[in-house]
């Protein structure tokens, strides 16, 4: 009789009750419930608050509005066989309206993780001076940036969202700034750059030389 009026205040106790809730609330979700990281669901894959790519061989093993999206063959060739699909959302199911990292694309609705890049409006610099530009990332959920490139003609000519850019030939170039995060997906976005020439400084053509200038006798003036 001791042992049991020990251990029954303690069942009895709103411990036991906060046990049973917090395992309720550890339950993996399935294909289609709301989720806020991979933990939360069966498939231990959160996409845009929704659960999703439960692993399948078919879609009669999907949840109602997913189908199986089966490995490409090659893949299927590599694994002996062993590879199996994932359960992925149709159009009708798919929650783009209010997540735009879901995209429709015929029967199935994709997620993309990719960064998104904004790289700015068109930039306008000088011949030899920095030529500020600024840009704006926007990361799967849970991801960070781990680096940003500004390209011109095949090389890194800065680092960083926020930058300044030396072009030391005048015209109108194209810029790219290529990002990538710590899951190794990448982004990019080009943007035009016209640097032109100041007064008393060689010129090839009218386009060189800054507004209000002529090239004249191959000198801006």
């Amino acid at each position: 009789m001791l042992r049991m009026f020990l251990v029954v205040p303690l069942f009895s106790s709103g411990c036991f009750a906060f046990a049973i809730a917090e395992a309720v609330e550890k339950d993996p979700r399935r294909d289609g419930e709301s989720c806020s990281d991979d933990d939360d669901c069966d498939s231990e894959v959160c996409r845009g608050g929704m659960c999703t790519a439960s692993s399948c061989e078919s879609s009669g093993e999907c949840e109602q509005g997913f189908v199986c999206d089966e490995p490409p063959s090659w893949v299927e060739g590599l694994s002996l066989g062993f590879a199996r699909g994932a359960c992925m959302p149709t159009c009708d199911r798919c929650p783009f309206r209010v997540e735009p990292r879901w995209i429709c694309g015929g029967e199935l609705c994709s997620y993309d993780t990719a960064p998104w890049v904004d790289a700015g409006d068109a930039y306008d610099g000088i011949v030899g001076d920095p030529i500020a530009v600024t840009a704006e990332v926007d990361l799967d959920d849970g991801r960070e940036l781990v680096s940003a490139q500004w390209m011109w003609q095949g090389e890194v000519v800065a680092s960083g969202l926020e930058a300044e850019i030396v072009i030391e030939a005048a015209g109108t170039w194209s810029v790219t700034l290529v990002v990538t995060d710590e899951a190794a997906a990448t982004g990019s976005a080009s943007v035009p750059l016209h640097v032109c020439v100041e007064a008393g400084q060689a010129c090839a053509g009218a386009d060189d030389c800054c507004e209000g200038l002529e090239c004249v006798d191959d000198v801006c003036q």
